[in-house]
């Protein structure tokens, strides 16, 4: 449990657990013990409150999911998994979310590139409606 860590947005927003949250898990017991969802370099994504509890308790071992995506969509992640319901305020979603600018610019960027290259030629100036023989263009 000593090489989780926390997710680097996470961080360096310098966010951190209610107590009201940890009072809440604490009441639950072992049942509140479910695995934490982590990626492949054991960042935290979900269940900050699990391994913060974990930790006061000196648990040697936490069930842990492990994600193989990205920092940035583990960062997604984190953000749709902690919506207001669950804690995190709109100003704090949005403030992560910023971290994400550029990951987002990239991406956009790369789908509008690839859009483009699987587009067919365009057929808009053989329309069949000029070709019909009812119709007919007459210059003024």
């Amino acid at each position: 449990m000593r090489e989780l860590k926390p997710h680097p947005s996470y961080a360096r927003h310098n966010l951190s657990v209610p107590p009201f949250k940890l009072a809440a898990l604490e009441e639950q017991g072992e049942p509140g013990f479910s695995p934490i969802l982590i990626t492949q370099d054991n960042c935290v994504i979900d269940g900050y409150t699990r391994w913060e509890l974990a930790k006061r308790k000196g648990r040697s071992t936490l069930n842990c999911l492990e994600y193989c995506v990205t920092s940035e969509e583990a960062l997604e992640e984190l953000i749709r998994k902690h919506r207001r319901s669950q804690g995190l305020t709109d100003f704090i979603r949005i403030e992560l979310a910023l971290d994400l600018e550029p990951y987002l610019k990239d991406k956009a960027l790369l789908n509008r590139q690839t859009g483009g290259r699987l587009k067919g030629l365009s057929k808009l100036t053989t329309s069949h409606l000029f070709r019909d023989s009812r119709f007919r263009i007459f210059n003024p």
